[in-house]
């Protein structure tokens, strides 16, 4: 193992140990503690450290490190930081332990989005993915179980996470619109004006071109990782 492959094995090694803490402590909050709506509240400085650290990710790609398309990648590590930098931790407001309720039995929620079905889908997205890319470094490949793990854990994974983000935006923007958080007021010496209010709602947007492209990504991958093992199965037949 090279010097270059040995980083990425720390690297992504470091990142499924990590992800793997916040989901032992959001499950473990959501069976001990008060639910799954006060898993931010728990595992912020996890979060913090592990979201953050995916920056990386997006030098990796520029450098030319590893082979990840640079705009996919940028695309989703910057609305992850966002929304935990930007929303969660930038703002406080009520709704970090909020939740929007789908349904409901006897008045008693059954399906929920919140920032705890955002970090259970964050963590296994990323404990799997970061596995892919540790066992790639190690073992030269990629063990079947996990490699169908990667491309098609996404198809419920993704969904949820995105839904849960939105709620998180959608529960923050009263407080923000009603407070004037981070806005910058005309006239100012700087002759600029900001409203950080329009700036969520303009990057809530860019969800709808956004999300589509990295799912159908992950779509068209899934489509050639199963045509590859047909092959490899196919090749093995003919010795």
């Amino acid at each position: 193992m090279g010097p270059k492959s040995a980083y990425l094995f720390l690297y992504n090694s470091l990142l499924v140990a990590g992800w793997s803490y916040i989901l032992y402590l959001t499950v473990d909050e959501t069976l001990n503690g008060n639910g799954t709506k006060d898993a931010f509240l728990r595992t912020r400085k996890q979060l913090e450290i592990a979201q953050t650290a995916a920056i990386l990710e997006v030098v990796h790609s520029g450098i030319g490190l590893v082979r990840s398309p640079f705009a996919t990648t940028a695309l989703q590590v910057a609305s992850r930081i966002a929304i935990l930098w930007g929303v969660l931790i930038a703002i406080p407001f009520d709704s970090r332990t909020a939740q929007i309720n789908l349904y409901s039995v006897d008045d008693t929620p059954k399906i929920f989005l919140n920032s705890g079905t955002m970090i259970i889908a964050w963590s296994l997205s990323e404990i799997i993915r970061y596995s892919f890319y540790a066992c790639k470094e190690l073992l030269g490949f990629v063990p079947r179980p996990i490699e169908w793990l990667r491309y098609s854990g996404f198809i419920v994974l993704y969904p949820i996470g995105v839904a849960s983000e939105l709620t998180m935006v959608y529960r923050g923007l009263p407080h923000m619109e009603n407070n004037d958080m981070y806005d910058l007021k005309m006239p100012n010496p700087w002759n600029f004006g900001f409203c950080y209010y329009t700036f969520l709602v303009i990057g809530t947007l860019l969800y709808i071109p956004g999300f589509p492209k990295l799912y159908f990504y992950m779509m068209a991958s899934r489509k050639r990782m199963f045509r590859s093992w047909r092959e490899a199965d196919q090749a093995k037949k003919n010795k």
